[in-house]
């Protein structure tokens, strides 16, 4: 019995030393993943610390590399500006051979800019008719008669003024005279507050273009303008930029120097023109005649119509189908198709072409096309105007029946 409960004994103690083998088995691990993480750790700042300190010196020398691109930098200013002063000395202050575009959709290549011939003082008026001239041939005296029957129409209390621009070329070698310019020049040297004469003299803006090679400006269907033409244009851009400088305007008249003034035509201007003031202040053209003629603008479109249009493309039109341009038909700025102004006719012609010797000796010696209309002549049939530019029954206006808008 003492065997047994020894036996028993015995086996009850066997079983803690087994327990106690496995816990310090258990603690073993323990001990060995808690050596192997720390010299992990250990290992990692080893590795940490060898990159940082070998490292260092390349994290040091962009310094340098960044300095370098600084002087890089500064080079191309001084590049940059050579390309500005070589560009200052344009062909618009200074122009060479300038070769007339053939394609009327390439863009403009130069700009004409007017001289400003001084005057004494800046004048003020409702409507300005401004008018060119040159000597005509055994100095035929239409200038004269176009003045006078002017004159005879007007009074101080119209508020129209008359500017009247002798384009005669004066040079070093040369000296030429327009004996009529002179003579009303004289005549109507006490109506100043009506009537004003400038010269241009040697200034007189010259056509700067060499006309397209080998081209014919004679041609019935050619629309490109030769040599004659290009002047006049250029003489159109100094009327009217010596008028927008020295007077004060609301509307602005073209004329030529060989129309007459049919009888009321000045009173019948003004109502319209106080009509279109109250109706339609941003109208585009108002025309009472044909060519450069009788066609009014206001004082904005003037300025728009010469600065902005004419005196870019003075090589592109004759002046009277460039006011077509951009009334009617320039996709880029015309009245209708792109400011959506209106233009507007007179039922009669207002305005009588007397001429028979043309400023143009290429016209002297082909003889002119057609004979022009005379005074209160209908408007729609005037063969030299286009639909947009007649009087027709279908577009009158409200506000006065002798006045229709280009409605087609």
């Amino acid at each position: 019995m003492q065997h047994r409960s020894r036996i028993k004994q015995d086996s009850s103690h066997s079983q803690p030393i087994h327990s106690y083998y496995q816990t310090n088995t258990t603690q073993s691990v323990y001990v060995k993943w808690i050596l192997i993480v720390m010299i992990g750790f250990v290992l990692i700042w080893f590795l940490g610390y060898y990159i940082m300190f070998t490292r260092r010196k390349p994290m040091i020398e962009p310094i340098s590399v960044v300095e370098e691109p600084i002087s890089i930098v500064e080079k191309p200013i001084s590049i940059v500006e050579k390309p500005i002063m070589v560009e200052k000395p344009t062909i618009v202050e200074k122009p060479t051979v300038i070769i007339q575009r053939l394609d009327k959709k390439s863009p403009p290549v130069y700009q004409v800019k007017a001289p400003i011939y001084p005057l004494a003082e800046k004048k003020e008026t409702y409507l300005l008719i401004g008018i060119n001239t040159i000597p005509r041939s055994n100095n035929v005296d239409y200038l004269k008669q176009t003045i006078h029957s002017l004159m005879n129409q007007m009074n101080p209390t119209m508020k129209i003024h008359i500017l009247v621009q002798d384009n005669t070329k004066t040079t070093t070698t040369t000296t030429s005279t327009h004996s009529v310019f002179e003579q009303l020049k004289q005549e109507y040297k006490n109506a100043t507050h009506l009537i004003t004469f400038v010269s241009s003299k040697e200034d007189r803006l010259m056509d700067p273009f060499a006309s397209i090679p080998n081209w014919n400006f004679l041609d019935p269907n050619n629309e490109r303008p030769g040599p004659l033409a290009r002047q006049q244009n250029c003489d159109i851009v100094s009327l009217c930029s010596n008028a927008l400088e020295h007077f004060s305007f609301s509307h602005f008249l073209f004329l030529e120097d060989d129309y007459l003034t049919c009888q009321n035509a000045l009173t019948n201007m003004l109502h319209v023109l106080h009509l279109l003031d109250s109706f339609d202040p941003s109208y585009c053209t108002y025309r009472v005649s044909y060519g450069m003629s009788g066609l009014v603008m206001s004082h904005e479109k003037l300025k728009d119509f010469i600065l902005n249009y004419v005196s870019w493309n003075i090589d592109l039109f004759p002046i009277d189908l460039l006011i077509r341009q951009y009334a009617f038909d320039d996709p880029t700025i015309s009245c209708k198709k792109v400011q959506h102004h209106r233009s507007y006719a007179y039922e009669t012609v207002q305005w009588e072409h007397i001429g028979t010797i043309s400023t143009f000796e290429e016209r002297n010696k082909q003889g002119f096309r057609n004979p022009f209309p005379r005074c209160d002549a209908h408007s729609a049939t005037v063969w030299n105007l286009s639909n947009d530019e007649r009087f027709l029954a279908q577009c009158k206006t409200g506000f006065e029946p002798k006045v229709a808008w280009n409605c087609i």
